[in-house]
């Protein structure tokens, strides 16, 4: 799969099958990661790979319930940002996004679902995994392999068809998000 059917792809995946990843998928979600962009090659970010079913289930109770399903995913990325002072932190959430959508891509081209969970207590995701002081939790990302599949949209070159697919698919229109000047 091209680049851009790859980004049409990586969706939201809620459900996951009972198997485990393999260590050299998850390998691969974290070079991805560290691959990503950084301003200044600063990243001021940590990442926990957390795969014992213990620790899954204590990160799981500190979710929103609305995030119950987070319990079958095989693995949980808890990513953390560097605590600093409101102006120090100007790139750093921007260069953890980053880092997180490479890491879902990753995740989407090996065959694996993910999703991108920030309901959670942060203070009890730190405590469940010893996490210094130091680092805010900032997002949990579930992944493994979907229980189910998922179709991809084609959309092509043409920007009528893509009005016509986010407007269908997304109910939203290019231009409710997009301003083009020419």
């Amino acid at each position: 799969m091209n680049f851009f059917e790859l980004i049409i792809k990586r969706h939201s995946v809620r459900a996951y099958l009972d198997k485990v990843v393999e260590e050299e998928k998850i390998l691969k979600i974290m070079g991805a990661g560290l691959h990503s962009a950084s301003a200044h090659n600063a990243q001021p970010y940590k990442v926990y790979v957390v795969q014992n079913p213990e620790l899954r289930k204590k990160i799981v109770q500190a979710q929103h319930p609305i995030n119950f399903w987070m319990k079958e995913a095989p693995v949980i990325f808890v990513i953390c940002v560097k605590q600093k002072s409101l102006n120090e932190i100007k790139y750093d959430y921007l260069d953890a996004g980053i880092m997180i959508e490479n890491m879902m891509l990753a995740a989407t081209k090996q065959g694996l679902g993910s999703c991108a969970c920030a309901a959670f207590s942060s203070k009890k995701v730190q405590s469940i995994l010893k996490i210094p002081e130091k680092l805010i939790p900032i997002l949990c990302l579930p992944v493994g392999y979907p229980r189910e599949k998922q179709g991809i949209i084609d959309v092509t070159k043409s920007y009528e068809k893509l009005v016509h697919a986010l407007t269908h698919y997304k109910e939203r229109k290019v231009e409710d998000i997009f301003i083009i000047k020419k």
